[in-house]
């Protein structure tokens, strides 16, 4: 009888990375999902991530020992021949030197060689397990100022080829994986569990064929930058069980195929028209590209792309379109707001009288739209909501990827349709969306260390997004104090002057007003460090020259417990030896 064994790795508060939003929670809920939903033992289960022992006793703190103890641990003991065997990670990868590596909480991105876990090594690991039913899947996080040529994945892709073990990866090289607010999860993750948990995809083909069509929808209509999966699937393990039998047959709870709300006929036309890059009308020429193995998947469109031409020439003629349509769309807007007055009220040779108009008016001010009226109101308002959404997809035509400024524009188009009038509610759903994409926005440049351009962001957040305002008064404080931080460090920087080492003494001691714990604090030690060699490369040149006394002045003002430090007091004592 086929066991089931999964490993479950996801890390937020990395040591030497800026934290990621919902990693722990991809990775508890593929945990949850396969223990409390498939009904995989738990003991057969292993979740590594830094969540507190109160919150899951379970859980295994993911240092880089303990994920290699576990990989270890789980082939070469546990594993039996026809095991299935799920190992998934959401969390960051780098590409080092040519080397694929998934990073620990502990991994420290200037040692990975030493720190963190070598993709051939994780490789090597599984292929030597007993059973080869082995599914790898990544949602790998990585910088996006990655630079060409060192993009993780192209590694992994090729050593999964090599080694025959199927590999699901969140992107494609040259994409970045996202997460947001909205879902609480990653991109890849939450279509990962939607495909497991309601649409019965219980064999490696029918995932990735669902991961193929749903994800890049999903992006899409969160407003994120083209994201598509990249899968290297063995022949013979396409069509095998993923889930146990029984899970298989009888499945988990059932949903409809899962649909996006409307977004308005403007929208609905144009979205295949904007997107970043035309997806091919097949889109397993996509997955394919790295690897003959990779995964055929339908053929059939998906929903948001079933009008997609796949040449330069059918995305030049979309793009005139779908400006052509946005302007169409704002003269529309314009022409009717500026009759407004005439459509919403009476002619002269309406035959109304004037006690009737009067009573259409209600105590606090406002006028009731009269059933002739409601069509005007409604065009009115449709052809507002319409320019909002237009505005997004007239900029990116231009650029694939929308600007907070962008967000707030359509918002403040959003508004001007007035409470209780025809798609107030579209209007408000759309704001609430949009200002949650904003708020994403801040936090991904909080996480860049550009904390004042994350507090300039949070505000174009409207104020009566209640939920979002608390969240974003939660970490203002922070941001502040990071910008601070930052003026420091910038203002120690300044200071510097090449071969002059109090200047580098004097960086030291601003740098070293930023504390512990505080925004910074790690790039300021980092900082400390360097100058600290710096001032040491100034002493020895100064003794080079033969200036003793002065070389070893310069020495002397390198600070403790830098890199540095044992050296420059082993030089003085050997310069203070010499005549």
């Amino acid at each position: 009888m086929k066991n089931f064994w999964a490993i479950a790795v996801g890390i937020n508060q990395y040591q030497h990375f800026q934290p990621l939003g919902y990693a722990q929670r991809d990775a508890s809920m593929v945990h949850h999902f396969l223990v409390e939903e498939v009904g995989i033992p738990a003991d057969h289960c292993i979740l590594l991530t830094e969540v507190s022992p109160t919150i899951n006793p379970h859980a295994v703190y993911p240092s880089g020992t303990a994920i290699r103890q576990a990989i270890a641990q789980l082939c070469q003991q546990r594993i039996q021949p026809g095991d299935i065997v799920w190992v998934f990670f959401s969390g960051y990868g780098i590409c080092w030197q040519g080397q694929d590596y998934l990073m620990p909480i502990d991994g420290d991105p200037e040692q990975p060689a030493t720190t963190a876990i070598a993709i051939e090594s994780l490789m090597t690991a599984l292929r030597s397990a007993p059973s080869k039913n082995i599914i790898l899947a990544l949602d790998i996080n990585r910088s996006q100022s990655v630079t060409e040529g060192q993009r993780v994945g192209v590694q992994i892709a090729d050593l999964a080829e090599r080694y025959g073990i199927s590999t699901i990866l969140s992107c494609q090289h040259d994409q970045f994986a996202h997460e947001t607010l909205a879902l609480r999860h990653g991109f890849f993750t939450a279509v990962f569990l939607e495909g497991l948990r309601y649409e019965k995809c219980v064999t490696l083909d029918a995932l990735v064929q669902y991961l193929d069509q749903r994800l890049p929808e999903l992006a899409e209509h969160h407003w994120r930058p083209h994201q598509k999966p990249l899968a290297i699937l063995p022949v013979d393990q396409r069509y095998e069980l993923i889930l146990p039998k029984e899970a298989a047959l009888i499945g988990v709870p059932v949903r409809p195929a899962p649909s996006l709300p409307p977004l308005g006929d403007a929208y609905e036309t144009q979205n295949g028209w904007n997107e970043p890059s035309a997806p091919s009308s097949n889109p397993a020429s996509t997955l394919s590209s790295s690897s003959p193995s990779t995964v055929p998947t339908s053929s059939s469109p998906s929903p948001s792309s079933a009008s997609t031409a796949s040449t330069a020439n059918d995305s030049f003629w979309r793009q005139i379109l779908g400006w052509g349509t946005f302007f169409v769309i704002a003269l529309l807007a314009g022409v009717v707001l500026v009759n407004r007055e005439a459509l919403m009220s009476p002619s002269d040779g309406s035959g109304v009288s004037g006690s009737q108009s009067d009573e259409s008016v209600t105590g606090s001010g406002t006028v009731d739209a009269t059933d002739a009226d409601a069509p005007s109101l409604e065009m009115l308002n449709r052809a507002m909501l319409d320019e909002a959404i237009a505005s997004l997809l007239m900029t990116r035509a231009a650029s694939p990827v929308n600007q907070a400024t962008d967000f707030r524009r359509a918002i403040n188009l959003a508004q001007r349709i007035p409470p209780g009038e025809p798609f107030y509610d579209e209007a408000q759903g759309f704001t609430q969306r949009w200002s949650r994409v904003i708020y994403d926005f801040a936090l991904a440049r909080a996480a860049q260390d550009n904390y004042r351009a994350a507090i300039a962001t949070s505000q174009l957040v409207p104020i009566d997004q209640t939920d979002l305002q608390e969240m974003i008064a939660e970490n203002t404080a922070e941001w502040q104090q990071g910008a601070a931080n930052q003026d420091l460090l910038d203002q120690a920087k300044a200071l510097t002057r090449s071969q002059q080492a109090s200047s580098y003494n004097e960086a030291i001691a601003i740098a070293r007003r930023i504390p512990a714990g505080q925004p910074l604090y790690a790039q300021a030690q980092t900082l400390i460090g360097q100058w600290g060699q710096d001032i040491f490369t100034v002493a020895r040149a100064r003794a080079a020259q033969g200036n003793l006394p002065a070389a070893i002045e310069a020495a002397r003002l390198v600070p403790s417990g830098t890199p540095a430090y044992d050296d420059a007091q082993a030089a003085i004592a050997q310069w203070q030896q010499q005549p």
